[in-house]
C-alpha cells in the first residue's frame, strides 16, 4: 500500500499518521530506544559510567521504573 505526503504547515507526513495505533508504535519505538541505549551502557566499564556521573544502581534502578 503506497501513501502520498501531505503538506501541512512546514512538515511533511504520511495521511497514515492520523490511525489511532500510530500512539502505540510511538510507544513501541521509545520502548526499543530505551531497550538499546540500556544495553548500550550496561556494557560500558565502571570507569566511564563514573565519567558521566551514574553508577550501575543507577543504571538498573532506572531499567525497573522505565520498563
Amino acid at each position: 500500500m503506497s501513501s502520498t505526503l501531505v503538506m501541512e504547515g512546514d512538515a511533511r507526513r504520511s495521511p497514515l499518521d492520523n490511525r489511532p495505533s500510530n500512539g502505540l508504535l510511538a510507544r513501541i519505538r521509545r520502548a526499543l530506544k530505551l531497550r538499546r541505549d540500556y544495553h548500550h551502557l550496561e556494557n560500558l566499564p565502571d570507569y566511564l559510567l563514573d565519567d558521566i556521573g551514574i553508577t550501575r544502581a543507577d543504571l538498573r534502578a532506572a531499567h525497573r521504573r522505565v520498563f
